[in-house]
């Protein structure tokens, strides 16, 4: 590399004084910017509120993207030092959507001092940590321009040493400013030229890199981006055990890999480490945990005899005796509540997580155990067997990236073969004849529920409740035969009680609420007051039957679209944070179903202050539209001498078409053609009209608490348009709206905007 478009610095001073003159609304107004770079046209700024990366477009450069990644949305960030030969130094930023790569002058710019910079704005826990950061340091290292201040880490690391002495790692990581206060080197670890570093508020990997070592890549992760982990004892041959975390960083970081050496580390530690870290903390120490992980006492012999030749339900109380001694997997607290086993698996469902025994290799002495607490299960669905079948399916999606297509063993995706879920989707088949595939359901759905509105599992009673207690003989089959009945509306006082405990079928947990529910074909749709359950009959026979359960907190953006002139059907269209299920849509007869009044009670669960629980979360009050208020708004948006004022806007979408809610405001709103962009006090709602007749209108709702990054472009030299984008979601990417130049001011779009997301202190979840 000839380092020609490396970005360099400029004066910060000067920067804050341009940008605010020349784009007025851009930056708020206790915003200041504390880093500057340029790189030829493109420039970057590290802010008090955000990474902001100017993007000069076309020859004359006159359209420019103004893309904004607040750091309270930031999974993980790396620096990388330059290499012998290399020119540049580099930053990448891990954000969801809007993911950010920066090449610096390695002569001009302290990687050093940006790793410190970005480590105070996401791991610091408050302002005073933030302040007392940015103070001198004392320790601090002397960083010159060539990448040697990582020298004397590296000396240490060039030891023939496997768990490393976490004070020493602690002291070298404070001289060259990678830690905040108060973190502290919980566990570290050194696999040939690369390291593994636990602290308290992240995981650190560093990567060395190329024949001399000198690129070393540090990557700093959020604990919240770990999914799921997996540790793999080692086998009667090998040399190593492996430690493995799941990741919903990217799909280059799905899975992150150590092998812990044989004898010289104890891979219990790590397990133990991970399972207070992610689980909640055990009441068991470290102290009283290992020694019973070290006993031998034919542990593998009892543990071979829990596997069979089906994957069927046996007994929980002796697989829970069994993981809590020889090997102690299971936390002390942790309870296991039921058990499948198989050929050479066995699958755990504990009061904390869903627990994977794979046996490995020959002999059978290599064991993976793989974990997923609930609060990583997104989405699940059961399904029961089909005529010709012999076992029924339990399946569960997770936000961890799947594997990319491969070509001929090719890791990096050529594209000639179907990408395979991996972890983002999990499945297996359970025997149908030992199986309560409805009692298996009802109780993932309150641990994934209570998970996910209670705000987790760490420090809580887990009450053991009817979620255990058995379905009704023939309670499927009661339920088929219901749905087959020939009606589309259907009572939600009548589902209720069907679906409840106590009645023929029972799916719904103990407080769980029908609201609404909707019968298309052999298929129904249930709104909840916890979740959307979709119950999709397939097959010949309609004996196969999905029961698919969407949390709410999972729904990122949702979409409402009325019919038109020529359709039958009117339509719901949500988009998750799932890889493997990055959207669904469903149809609804027209006529049949108020899709305004599943719009307001989808908004109901999912809106609220951005990065709060919904203020709505328990509101479970259905808010009908009037009969023909449809063709008002039709009629309302064509008027062409429409002036966008917030107030007729929101008196309009209060009262004859009721999409906003109660304490809902519009601040603005904008019209570009047939389509609207209004900005409200809890969401950015995008109204798109379709078809020749304008008909056919979808509502677009975008809740702040799930924008990840945002954009507003100016306009071009011989454009027409300025544009705004929003980042929610890296499967579906940025939602664009072109506005006129003329009538559109873009950075009191940007302003509003900024306000709503940079202005709380609030980590993503």
């Amino acid at each position: 590399m000839f380092g020609f478009n490396n970005a360099e610095p400029i004066d910060v001073g000067e920067a804050n004084k341009r940008l605010r003159e020349e784009c007025q609304g851009l930056l708020l107004q206790d915003e200041r910017i504390d880093l500057g770079f340029k790189a030829i046209r493109d420039e970057f700024y590290f802010t008090t509120h955000r990474i902001l990366f100017v993007d000069k477009q076309g020859i004359t450069g006159k359209r420019t993207e103004y893309k904004s990644c607040p750091y309270h949305s930031i999974k993980a960030f790396s620096v990388e030092t330059s290499g012998g030969f290399d020119s540049d130094s580099e930053m990448k930023v891990y954000a969801g959507s809007l993911d950010l790569s920066i090449d610096f002058d390695k002569k001009k710019v302290d990687i050093f001092e940006i790793q410190k910079y970005l480590s105070g704005h996401v791991f610091a826990d408050s302002m005073e940590e933030l302040l007392a950061y940015n103070t001198a340091n004392p320790q601090q290292a002397f960083t010159g321009k060539e990448g040697g201040s990582s020298a004397k880490l590296m000396d240490y690391l060039a030891g023939d040493s496997v768990k490393l002495d976490e004070s020493i790692v602690e002291n070298e990581l404070n001289a060259i400013g990678a830690l905040v206060p108060n973190e502290k080197i919980k566990l570290a670890y050194k696999c040939g030229r690369d390291m593994v570093i636990c602290t308290s508020k992240r995981m650190l990997y560093v990567d060395t890199q190329g024949f001399s070592g000198k690129r070393i890549e540090y990557l700093s992760m959020r604990y919240s981006c770990i999914k799921g982990y997996e540790v793999e004892t080692a086998g009667s041959w090998d040399r190593d055990a492996e430690f493995k975390i799941f990741t919903n960083i990217s799909q280059e970081k799905r899975c992150l890999k150590t092998d812990l050496r044989k004898g010289q580390c104890d891979v219990m530690e790590v397990l133990w480490y991970f399972n207070n870290k992610l689980l909640g903390v055990d009441s068991m120490t470290l102290e009283e945990f290992l020694p019973l992980a070290s006993q031998s006492g034919g542990s593998a012999n009892s543990l071979m005899s829990f596997f069979g030749d089906d994957m069927s339900q046996i007994d929980a109380t002796l697989a829970d005796q069994q993981f809590h001694s020889n090997p102690p997997i299971l936390q002390a607290n942790e309870t296991c509540e039921i058990a499948f086993k198989g050929r050479r698996d066995l699958v755990l469902f504990t009061t904390k997580r869903i627990l994977f025994v794979d046996k490995q290799g020959w002999s059978g002495k290599k064991m993976a155990y793989i974990t997923f607490p609930y609060s990583s299960i997104k989405i699940f669905n059961a399904a029961t067997a089909g005529s010709m079948d012999k076992d029924c399916e339990f399946g569960f999606y997770t936000e961890v990236w799947f594997d990319p297509p491969k070509c001929n063993g090719c890791e990096n995706g050529c594209g000639n073969e179907e990408p395979t879920p991996g972890m983002s989707y999990i499945e297996f088949d359970i025997n149908k004849h030992t199986t309560d595939l409805l009692g298996l359901y009802r109780y993932v759905a309150g641990k994934v529920h209570r998970n996910h509105f209670v705000g987790g599992w760490a420090g809580l009673e887990i009450p053991r409740n009817e979620m255990l207690q058995p379905s009704p003989q023939g309670a499927v089959q009661n339920l088929l035969n219901y749905i087959g009945q020939d009606f589309t509306e259907l009572d939600p006082v009548q589902i209720e009680t069907m679906l409840s405990m106590g009645g023929q079928s029972p799916i719904l947990i103990d407080d769980e609420k029908v609201l609404m529910a909707f019968k298309c074909g052999r298929d129904m749709t249930i709104f909840t007051s916890k979740a959307i359950l979709s119950i999709d009959r397939k097959g010949f026979t309609g004996k196969k039957t999905e029961f698919q359960n969407i949390p709410y907190d999972t729904i990122l953006n949702f979409a409402t679209e009325s019919n038109g002139s020529f359709d039958r059907d009117s339509e719901l269209k949500l988009t998750f944070a799932t890889p493997w299920l990055p959207n669904l849509t469903q149809d609804f007869r027209s006529g049949k179903a108020d899709i305004v009044a599943i719009q307001n009670l989808i908004a109901a669960k999912c809106l609220g202050a951005p990065g709060q629980p919904s203020d709505f979360a328990n509101d479970d009050t259905i808010k009908p539209s009037d009969p023909g208020s449809m063709e008002k708004l039709i009629a309302f948006i064509s008027d062409k001498h429409l002036k966008d004022d917030p107030k007729a806007i929101e008196q309009k979408f209060k009262t004859e078409v009721p999409v906003l809610q109660a304490d809902e405001t519009v601040e603005l709103a904008y019209k570009h053609g047939r389509d609207m962009f209004i900005i409200t006090t809890k969401r950015i709602m995008l109204i798109d009209v379709q078809g020749l007749s304008g008909k056919k209108i979808e509502f677009k709702s975008i809740p702040y608490k799930f924008i990840k990054g945002f954009s507003v472009e100016s306009a071009g030299t011989l454009s027409r348009t300025v544009k705004a984008t929003l980042y929610c979601s890296k499967m579906v990417g940025g939602l664009g709206t072109d506005f006129g130049k003329k009538d559109t001011n873009i950075f009191e779009i940007n302003n509003s905007v900024a306000n709503k997301i940079l202005n709380h202190t609030t980590h993503q979840t």
